[in-house]
């Protein structure tokens, strides 16, 4: 299920996106299907070493949402 509502989410998120920087477009893509292709790797192996060095489970998920807000902002103010 999570592999399916992800397919949704991108779809929506290649859209919006495309829409929001027209001009931009092609690059946009690039750069989300890179930082998804990166994250695949680099995720799950951080997730698991900041969970056994720390023991909780809320420090990966924090780490990586900061990443998240970080990657959305240089969209945001790299492209207007």
């Amino acid at each position: 299920m999570l592999g399916l509502f992800e397919g949704c989410w991108n779809i929506v998120m290649y859209s919006v996106a495309g829409s929001i920087f027209p001009a931009a477009r092609a690059m946009l893509n690039g750069l989300m299907m890179t930082f998804y292709s990166i994250g695949a790797y680099v995720g799950p192996t951080y997730y698991g070493w900041s969970l056994e060095r720390t023991g909780d489970w809320s420090v990966g998920l924090t780490h990586m949402g900061i990443a998240t807000v970080i990657f959305g902002l240089m969209l945001i103010f790299g492209f207007n």
